[in-house]
């Protein structure tokens, strides 16, 4: 990130990444090092050893995922060595990794390592690879774009050779990185059939597709340089693209996916499915849960095996416990109230605002998706599922919430009847008038008293779902209902003087 130092540890959404080298010789036109300076540059030195760097991972906050009771054990949560580099495209880097894989075995032998390369990968180097015994995924990446667009990157050719000579070793699996995903490559479904069947040809067992991905200084650079190739593309699709971050034309993604289904080839929409089918357990981020259950999980091609998994982990673990939520509280340093869970969209809430890696951590951590008031961006781009979309509410979500809340208020002061709620409810009405008054300087505070507009008018909201509970009142079609009459009357209203106008 242009501006920022790169951290030398992240959690990112797939895994966390260790960055000790810094740079590429190549020049990807799609890059993020590219606003950064760091592409078509040869990595020095090392900015840290191996054994520093697996230092400074050990005493890494977000590192250890079991510290909650009541959790699943025996989920794998990668390492990846490298995204600020392509660490296997120079022989330094070759060097690097391989003594990075042979420390990383004496620390922590069971957990699976991640790459992503460009390169073509020699039969001798993956040899001492597999010797070290190390679980290791390299993602291939390869987009199928036009050469001019990856400049300094192996011909695609190289790089299907790799996933043949890796089906060769025990301890090394190959998935095809399509990324990023466009109609510059796949402008039909002849294009995304023949490219489909050269992989399966290859030897590839699967993709995982993600599509033209951007933080802010990228897009900074797609926008201002006219003559860059993905000017045009980009400025066509940024505003009216679906996802935040990352532009995945519907169309493109349908024709890959009818296509993937047809040839029996596995296609994933989130490299951490694509991880979890390989080390065979369910999805560490939970895709299989309602926030993402539609548009991630049941929209990818994945083998009835893998879905079986992921279904099975979550029959099992339908809802977290009271004790799950207490702790999450406990760790975010919150009261037991602000964090709830709603069973309509299966997210544990919190009532405060999270950065990025938080709520990756806390989502991997508990198995269940996590979202709090905001999001604070602590990466390049926001990831498939941290983006804010899937944060906003629905009014369902609200009611659950307000029903748990009650809950805990109940067994804490005891039940309130109906008139309790209605009188509590004036008393809300008036501090709100109260502070509207202050605020508009109708009237003078009192003792310096702090106005909060926010707190008055939802504790309001509060009460008035209570109510609506109680009388078992369909809050979310009763507002649809009243909105369209109101427009209804408003549209006539309108239309009738007009007409006499």
């Amino acid at each position: 990130m242009s501006g920022k130092p790169i951290p030398l540890v992240a959690q990112h959404e797939s895994w966390i990444s260790l960055d000790p080298v810094q740079g590429c010789p190549a020049s990807c036109v799609y890059c993020y090092l590219e606003p950064s300076g760091l592409t078509r540059r040869i990595p020095g030195d090392p900015i840290e050893a191996p054994e520093s760097t697996y230092q400074r991972l050990s005493e890494y906050h977000y590192l250890e995922k079991s510290r909650f009771s009541d959790v699943p054990v025996g989920r794998s949560f990668p390492i990846a060595i490298g995204n600020y580099t392509d660490v296997c495209l120079t022989s330094k880097n070759r060097q690097f990794l391989l003594a990075a894989l042979a420390h990383h075995k004496q620390r922590m032998p069971a957990v699976p390592v991640c790459i992503v390369t460009k390169a073509a990968l020699e039969l001798a180097f993956l040899e001492t690879i597999n010797r070290i015994g190390v679980k290791v995924i390299f993602f291939i990446s390869l987009s199928f774009l036009p050469s001019q667009f990856e400049k300094g990157a192996p011909p695609a050719k190289a790089r299907l050779k790799n996933f043949e000579r890796i089906a060769l070793f025990d301890n090394i699996e190959a998935v095809h990185f399509w990324r990023p995903v466009t109609s510059v490559s796949i402008p039909n479904r002849t294009a995304a059939a023949s490219q489909i069947e050269l992989l399966k040809s290859a030897g590839a067992k699967l993709s995982v597709v993600t599509g033209l991905k951007f933080g802010d200084n990228l897009a900074k650079t797609f926008r201002a340089n006219e003559q860059h190739p993905f000017h045009e593309f980009f400025s066509a699709w940024a505003e009216q693209s679906h996802l935040q971050n990352e532009i995945l034309e519907p169309d493109v993604q349908e024709v890959i996916l009818s296509v993937a289904q047809e040839l029996s080839y596995p296609v994933f929409l989130h490299t951490s499915c694509a991880v979890s089918y390989v080390l065979e357990q369910p999805d560490y981020n939970a895709t299989f849960r309602k926030p993402h259950l539609e548009t991630r999980c049941l929209a990818s091609t994945c083998p009835s095996a893998q879905r079986k998994r992921c279904f099975s982990f979550k029959a099992r673990f339908t809802a977290p416990s009271q004790t799950l939520l207490e702790q999450v509280a406990r760790y975010l340093d919150l009261p037991s109230a602000s964090v709830t869970y709603s069973v309509q969209r299966e997210v544990i809430f919190v009532d405060c605002v999270l950065t990025q890696e938080e709520q990756t951590y806390l989502t991997q951590a508990t198995g269940f998706p996590v979202r709090g008031k905001d999001l604070v961006p602590t990466l390049e781009w926001i990831g498939s599922i941290n983006r804010l979309g899937d944060m906003h509410m629905k009014v369902s979500d609200m009611v659950e919430m307000t029903r748990e809340v009650t809950r805990l208020f109940d067994r804490d002061v005891g039940e309130w009847n109906v008139n309790v709620m209605v009188t509590e409810l004036v008393g809300e009405v008036g501090t709100l008038a109260d502070s509207i008054m202050i605020q508009e300087g109708h009237r003078p505070s009192r003792n310096g008293d702090h106005i909060d507009l926010e707190d008055d008018i939802v504790d309001i909201l509060f009460m008035l779902i209570r109510i609506a509970d109680h009388y078992k009142v369909d809050l979310e079609s009763a507002y649809s209902d009243m909105i369209k009459r109101t427009r209804r009357k408003l549209e006539d209203r309108l239309s009738t003087r007009k007409y006499q106008e």
